[in-house]
């Protein structure tokens, strides 16, 4: 009982853990907020976890509290593991929409690299494309695209090329009016 405990107890804490960070990069948000919402969740959960357990075992023989207690074990696993093996899924807006808490500008840039985000995915651009996507959108030059991304301006070159290719448009205008449609 106690391994199965544990072992709830990490994954639980590991996916809370993700879904919490990806929040905290996706928008903004301190982590020091997050940290305290998880262990929010977290001693919830423990909670029910225990009143649950409570339950069944004061209700039903100990054979049944037994197979209770495997088959909501094997179906959390199989959830976990599911979960965890689409990644696309895990790392999707979850149905929230970021509020900025700046200026317009500051919230039309964030809109505009929550977007360049999904369009990324969406197109199938690898980490270094959607960093130098990004830095495109924000309208930086060949060379300061080169010094932040520690690159030959033939790397970032080629990265562009790509971007365009997997985007389907033929000059930065193009792609910026992709990138920036709301």
């Amino acid at each position: 009982m106690a391994l199965c405990y544990d072992a709830g107890y990490t994954m639980l804490s590991m996916f809370i853990m993700l879904v919490m960070s990806n929040i905290t990069y996706r928008f903004g948000i301190s982590a020091v907020w997050i940290n305290g919402i998880e262990r929010g969740i977290r001693y919830l959960a423990e909670i029910a976890g225990w009143g649950f357990g409570a339950v069944v075992t004061a209700h039903a023989a100990p054979a049944e509290a037994q197979a209770i207690f495997y088959t909501i074990t094997v179906v959390l696993i199989a959830i976990f593991v599911m979960v965890f093996v689409t990644e696309r899924n895990l790392f999707s807006k979850w149905g929230i929409t970021a509020q900025a808490l700046g200026t317009d500008d500051e919230s039309r840039a964030a809109r505009v690299s929550m977007r360049v985000a999904d369009l990324s995915r969406q197109h199938g651009l690898t980490p270094r494309e959607e960093e130098v996507l990004q830095l495109l959108v924000r309208g930086k030059s060949m060379a300061e695209m080169e010094s932040e991304l520690f690159v030959a301006q033939g790397t970032i070159k080629a990265h562009i090329n790509h971007i365009y290719r997997k985007f389907d448009v033929h000059s930065r205008k193009d792609l910026l009016a992709v990138c920036t449609a709301d």
